[in-house]
């Protein structure tokens, strides 16, 4: 998803219209094969250091935002290595220097040819719309609440809008609705071992063990989310009443991941 993210996080900068506080899927299609996204997310892995290199003379504005643009989004391109997130609006703070210096180009050349009116014209209309985004925006930000029903309203394709409103759900005692909540994201995105784990986890509390059992079961067969997995099936046996091979799972997650043995004590608490 490394090459598609990174045409997101370009139409982002330079057209804001759709935004969201979840890039995760499918508010980025999860694809296995090539795609178009995936092959112009390339074109512009190549092109914004071509265009550093070319723009180092004729415009070195352009070039040197050019280079702190990518510079500052490498690090959470998932290119090289992977970051842990997909794609984080706030990540891009610095690279937004770079249609920043293409605007004032613009400008500049509308001053030189035009006349300084029209640059004038062009430049307050421009400011005038990003701070109208900006403000029609603040309300998603407001708190937990208003971002989470922002992010469901905008994109109900994200599966962790879905699994947050399920635990959301879950705390204030609706299991039909976390149950639904919980299934919705499941279905748009089953391979979150954290996401299934935690619907096992709710499903076992509410004393569904048959419908927990294969969710469980296909934690033990992923090759990610250990210490999840070790959880799911740490309840699972709790929850069937056989406590010696809860000790045990709970010992052997205590060993292998730092900082597990607490969580495991304040369950049995």
């Amino acid at each position: 998803m490394a090459l598609p993210a990174v045409l997101r996080a370009s139409a982002l900068l330079f057209w804001p219209a759709s935004l969201s506080s979840d890039y995760s899927p499918q508010v980025l299609p999860a694809r296995s094969g090539i795609s178009l996204a995936a092959l112009v997310g390339f074109c512009v892995v190549v092109g914004v250091p071509a265009l550093v290199v070319t723009c180092r003379r004729r415009a070195p504005a352009i070039s040197f935002a050019a280079g702190l643009a990518a510079l500052s989004y490498l690090p959470t391109a998932n290119i090289f290595f992977a970051s842990g997130i997909v794609l984080a609006e706030r990540t891009l703070y610095l690279a937004v220097a770079l249609p920043a210096a293409i605007a004032g180009w613009v400008v500049a050349w509308l001053a030189t040819s035009r006349g300084l009116r029209p640059a004038v014209v062009a430049g307050a209309l421009l400011v005038v719309a990003c701070g109208a985004r900006s403000f029609v925006r603040l309300p998603a930000w407001r708190d937990n609440r208003s971002q989470l029903l922002t992010l469901l309203r905008d994109h109900p394709e994200s599966y962790r809008g879905h699994g947050s409103a399920a635990a959301v759900l879950a705390a204030i005692g609706d299991t039909a609705g976390a149950r639904r909540e919980y299934r919705i994201a499941d279905s748009l995105f089953p391979s979150d071992p954290y996401l299934y784990g935690g619907y096992a986890i709710f499903l076992l509390g509410i004393g569904d063990t048959a419908a927990a059992v294969p969710l469980v079961a296909r934690g033990k067969h992923s090759h990610t989310g250990d210490r999840m997995s070790l959880r799911t099936q740490f309840v699972l046996e709790l929850a069937r009443g056989h406590r010696a091979q809860a000790t045990a799972l709970a010992d052997s997650a205590g060993r292998r991941f730092a900082g597990e043995r607490n969580w495991y004590m304040q369950f049995q608490q």
